[in-house]
């Protein structure tokens, strides 16, 4: 449970830093990775609601599908809801947290600060 809890955080952090490094204001990073934050779990149901809905298989593999991974190992009928195991959930978001950090930092190292 530590591990997933530890994982998703890096998940958020890592989108944050993003739109921090991306955004030149920094008021409307801070209030994008707030609003990120808050309504992610949301936006996690609804993409759930939408791929039972239809054959967009792709939608499983979003950032905010990856934010079932806690919910994942506690229950496994959020299986069904995430269309991923646990395994896939966290190397999906391993790799999720990587590239929005290499994004981020090549996008701090050419803002003028």
């Amino acid at each position: 449970m530590l591990a997933s809890d530890f994982i998703n955080a890096w998940l958020v952090i890592s989108v944050v830093f993003l739109l921090a490094s991306i955004i030149k204001k920094s008021s409307l990073a801070v209030t994008l990775g707030l609003v990120f934050f808050l309504t992610s779990s949301m936006i996690s149901s609804l993409l759930s609601s939408l791929m039972k809905l239809t054959n967009l298989d792709w939608l499983k593999y979003t950032p905010f599908n990856m934010l079932f991974l806690n919910f994942n190992e506690s229950t496994a009928s959020l299986e069904k809801v995430a269309h991923l195991n646990a395994t896939q959930l966290g190397i999906g978001s391993l790799i999720y947290i990587i590239i929005f950090l290499i994004i981020g930092l090549l996008f701090y190292r050419r803002k003028e600060v």
